[in-house]
């Protein structure tokens, strides 16, 4: 059996959850008030971040993240 990978969140889900614009969120991560990404996306040149990390960080945006990405999510 395979274990299902860990729930990763790209910049645009993260700014979607907050309710904020990306240059927004980004000038939150480059000042600090929001953690540097910790996962390398498969595949891509881009990093994201862990659920674990968004919930370290602030848990009521963690579970919006969730949400947004289940949003997300294509059916097969």
């Amino acid at each position: 059996m395979s274990q299902s990978p860990i729930p990763v969140a790209r910049l645009e889900a993260i700014a979607v959850a907050a309710g904020l614009s990306l240059l927004t969120f980004r000038r939150r991560i480059a000042s600090g008030r929001f953690p540097q990404a910790d996962v390398r996306l498969p595949g891509r040149n881009e990093r994201g971040w862990s659920i674990s990390t968004i919930a370290a960080h602030d848990p009521a945006l963690a579970d919006r993240v969730r949400r947004v990405l289940e949003a997300l999510e294509v059916r097969g």
